[in-house]
Formats: structure tokens, C-alpha cells, sequence
């Protein structure tokens, strides 16, 4: 018979293997969608104010302001772009916007 700490650190532990489970079908649902961005914040993000972007093509770019996040996502969301955002493309359209204000 299993002791009662046993089981209840069986039990964390099984959840936390779930919580990994479904957090990288849900990253992998998201790279095999046609979803354009997927937004990240960290705690060291939400520390500064910031969020990381996430794209299709496996690449990401890290500690975007939020307010530039947003006009960005407007921006893509306005221009009505066909191709699928990288971390390349938005930096260019960060500069802009940074060039801008």
C-alpha cells in the first residue's frame, strides 16, 4: 500500500506533466494554424510592460512594449498582408513605428 505523501506526490506530478502536455499542443496548435501572431508574456515581460511575439516559422522576438505591440498587430491586421508575419518583418515595423513618434 502506497503511502498518503506517495500518492499526493504522484498526483503533482502527474499534473504537471499534463500542464506540459497541453501547453505544447497548444504551442503546436498555433505553428500549424493559420494564426498570424501568438503573444507570450513572461514575468519578466509583464515586469517591463512587455510581451513576446511568437510566429509561424518558429522564430520570436522578445520584450516588444505593448502599446508597439498593438500598432503593430493593427498595422498587419490594416494592411491586410497575405504573408505570415516573421520576426524579421515586425522589427521593420517596429523602426517605423519607433521613426514615427
Amino acid at each position: 500500500m502506497l503511502a498518503v505523501g506517495t500518492v499526493i506526490w504522484l498526483a503533482s506530478e502527474l499534473m504537471f506533466f499534463a500542464a506540459l502536455f497541453a501547453a505544447y499542443f497548444n504551442l503546436r496548435n498555433h505553428t500549424t494554424a493559420k494564426v498570424p501572431f501568438m503573444l507570450l508574456a513572461g514575468e519578466r515581460d509583464v515586469e517591463a510592460g512587455a510581451v513576446s511575439f511568437r510566429f509561424r516559422d518558429g522564430t520570436q522576438l522578445n520584450g516588444v512594449p505593448v502599446d508597439e505591440a498593438i500598432v503593430v498587430i493593427d498595422e498587419w491586421e490594416e494592411s491586410r498582408r497575405n504573408d505570415s508575419p516573421t520576426a524579421e518583418t515586425v522589427s521593420e515595423a517596429l523602426e517605423l513605428i519607433r521613426k514615427r513618434r
